[in-house]
């Protein structure tokens, strides 16, 4: 599943512009950096960018002070509800009809069921691959969770026992009520 297809414009026109915001106030790119000139950067520039975001503390709120006059209020609460954020290590878990099981790696650990936004996640993340863990940021959008678009796999094997170990976990997760669909 995947948000619809004007949703996904709207998210990424506004993540793309904070990219390029984070990566000029944490110097990941120059501060001149034209906005042309950064949308044909390399994913690996945008992927330190996204990490300038959050780290050492998020730029959310700064970056609406700066762009106040050019965000609509909608643009606004988009960015807003962004605060709530999950970033890190996940496992996906399986492929849902309505979202894919993404599990957080802390303690204690949640669930989410994550939509993708250009595409199934599915696509990029097929069924026989699964469990995965990657790494990736989770935002509130449009009353569903979806990831940022940017991830990175981790190259590791997880064998019958761990994937049963896992499948436990996540009905534990649902049964403690922290499996959530909206951040």
């Amino acid at each position: 599943m995947r948000v619809s297809l004007e949703a996904a414009e709207r998210f990424i026109g506004l993540y793309v512009r904070l990219l390029h915001y984070a990566g000029q106030q944490r110097d990941v790119i120059p501060p001149d950096m034209s906005f042309d000139k950064f949308l044909k950067e390399p994913m690996q520039v945008k992927i330190a960018c996204r990490e300038a975001i959050y780290l050492p503390a998020p730029l959310l709120d700064d970056f609406m002070m700066a762009y106040d006059d050019f965000l609509s209020v909608e643009a606004q609460k988009i960015v807003s509800a962004w605060t709530r954020y999950v970033k890190g290590t996940f496992l996906v878990l399986r492929h849902l009809k309505k979202y894919t099981i993404f599990l957080h790696s802390v303690s204690p650990a949640n669930a989410y069921g994550v939509l993708g936004l250009t595409d199934d996640i599915e696509e990029f993340l097929p069924a026989w691959r699964l469990p995965i863990a990657i790494e990736t940021v989770l935002l509130p959008y449009a009353g569903v969770v979806v990831c940022d678009g940017m991830i990175s796999v981790y190259d590791m094997v997880i064998g019958p026992n761990m994937r049963s170990g896992l499948n436990e976990d996540y009905k534990k997760m649902k049964s403690a009520g922290r499996f959530f669909t909206t951040l």
